[in-house]
């Protein structure tokens, strides 16, 4: 599916982290400093290398945005990409009372608050993969659900593109693996050759 970047400020890391899951479980790509970046790693690199390589950046702006230092930078280089050389497409997600900047105004496309969290991350889910050739849009996101098959997703694909039938099932997390493993423990080995 999409190539995602999430800014944030190390504040906010809790909300970021939170919507780094959910998108992956609906099979996207997406990139967060609190999961790549290692002590020692070059900032300034997995930065740039992030925003070039992302078809959307997510900036989740706070009141917490305006002293992040690393975070108005990652701003100024996606809005800058976006502009200037047509690069990845610039969403901003609000976090609590905050007061945008001009240039970030026309980019709102949604609030991360928790009684509007849900919402806002269908609009997103709806809003990415619309513009990459999906025609119907993901079923509900439920994170929790006890459901080891909650990331397979049945939608119509455009016959020309190939690539998003093989990248629609995203690969399983361990806690899938798990509750499956478990459940086969339980079967009997004749149950399963008499099928």
């Amino acid at each position: 599916m999409k190539r995602i970047f999430i800014s944030h400020a190390s504040q906010d890391s809790d909300v970021a982290t939170r919507l780094c899951g959910d998108l992956r479980n609906v099979g996207h790509d997406v990139q967060i400093d609190t999961e790549e970046l290692r002590l020692g790693d070059d900032i300034i690199d997995f930065i740039n290398n992030a925003i070039n390589g992302s078809d959307t950046v997510f900036i989740i702006y706070s009141s917490n945005t305006p002293t992040a230092v690393w975070q108005k930078q990652e701003i100024n280089a996606a809005l800058w990409s976006d502009i200037s050389q047509g690069g990845g497409e610039v969403i901003v997600l609000t976090f609590g009372e905050v007061k945008l900047l001009p240039l970030l105004g026309s980019r709102l496309y949604g609030r991360l608050d928790d009684d509007q969290y849900q919402e806002t991350l269908q609009k997103l889910c709806h809003k990415i993969t619309e513009q990459h050739g999906v025609k119907v849009s993901p079923a509900e996101v439920e994170p929790n659900s006890p459901n080891p098959f909650r990331r397979v997703r049945a939608e119509y694909f455009d016959d020309k593109d190939p690539r998003l039938l093989a990248e629609s099932f995203s690969p399983p997390d361990a806690a899938k693996i798990q509750v499956l493993g478990a459940s086969c423990k339980n079967l009997k080995r004749a149950d399963l050759q008499g099928r």
